[in-house]
């Protein structure tokens, strides 16, 4: 599939010019981006059709775990409603990014039968490391369902849980940011709830729940304390899971800054 991308004829062979030209691509700041747009626009033409994007996405590991609705109206949104519209290059980027957040919807859509906005925790355990599970470190992976209440009889896990707990994941790199700028330098500094709440005032982003979720979370590690410190930010983000991006679950290919920088397992 990868090859598909520097064969921007779509004629099945790699000239020297198209490698060239594909090599020139990956120096780009948003390669990545770049490089999944030539990989689904298969027939050269500078733009992307509903059809066209299905048939590679299916391609992706999260949707071999759950289906995706290609009738929503989310694709409408992007592809008309009879999605017969292409999209260019920049609105292809943000369905790409937009595109996991809906598969995450949709799938406890389906979990919650009665559609009264809760699922059982064993569900989300099951979103979780099928879905979402890019989102998860090892230590988030084994804890959920005690962080989400598994343990109690008859406990459902919400919506507004489910999106909260979600959207905490993704930004973990700005929970690290508000920490690191309370430390002043101080790695060993443990920060209370309040306090980190405090903290997060400037940052419109950050919500009350997904500190609840947080503090909950950091507790697991040191059941009775009810402190954050910077290992306890690693144990839920740590180094490996900084450059994740929705594109790198569809190629496994590294930019480089130039032609020269180029080695073994690069492109």
């Amino acid at each position: 599939m990868l090859a598909s991308a520097a064969d921007t004829t779509k004629d099945g062979d790699i000239s020297f010019e198209e490698f060239c030209a594909f090599e020139a691509l990956l120096c780009s700041p948003d390669a990545l981006y770049l490089t999944a747009f030539e990989m689904f626009d298969r027939n050269a033409s500078d733009s992307i059709t509903c059809d066209e994007f299905e048939a590679v996405i299916r391609h992706s590991e999260p949707l071999h775990h759950m289906d995706f609705d290609f009738n929503s109206d989310f694709i409408k949104k992007y592809f008309g409603a009879d999605k017969k519209r292409s999209i260019n290059y920049y609105a292809f980027t943000q369905l790409l990014h937009d595109f996991y957040e809906e598969q995450g919807i949709q799938a406890f859509k389906r979990y919650d039968k009665k559609g009264d906005g809760a699922i059982t925790s064993m569900d989300f355990q099951h979103i979780m490391t099928t879905v979402k599970k890019h989102l998860l470190t090892d230590f988030v992976r084994d804890n959920l369902i005690a962080v989400s209440g598994g343990g109690a009889s008859g406990h459902k896990v919400t919506f507004p849980y489910y999106a909260a707990f979600n959207s905490l994941l993704a930004k973990m790199e700005l929970i690290k940011r508000v920490y690191l700028s309370q430390a002043r330098g101080n790695l060993d500094l443990e920060m209370t709830k309040e306090e980190f709440l405090q903290a997060t005032q400037s940052y419109a982003q950050i919500t009350p729940y997904e500190v609840e979720i947080l503090f909950h979370l950091s507790e697991l590690a040191h059941p009775g304390k009810k402190t954050l410190a910077l290992k306890d930010i690693i144990l839920i983000d740590p180094e490996r899971l900084k450059r994740v991006s929705y594109v790198e679950r569809l190629i496994n290919v590294k930019a480089v800054a130039s032609k020269e920088d180029r080695g073994f397992g690069t492109a």
